[in-house]
């Protein structure tokens, strides 16, 4: 059974809901995530964006 999150990016205010037991977030990041009530997660659109040159 999945563990979904709502997660919001910081950068445009997208939100959608992410899964929590998803083989590629690490076990620090999920329980950081999950002690947030929206989970500030960068976008794939805004991390093209702001974190390449």
């Amino acid at each position: 059974m999945s563990s979904l999150q709502k997660a919001e990016c910081p950068y445009c205010g997208d939100s959608w809901e992410i899964d929590l037991d998803a083989p590629e977030i690490s076990d620090q990041d999920r329980i950081e995530l999950s002690e947030q009530r929206v989970a500030q997660v960068v976008c794939t659109d805004c991390l093209d964006l702001h974190l390449h040159d």
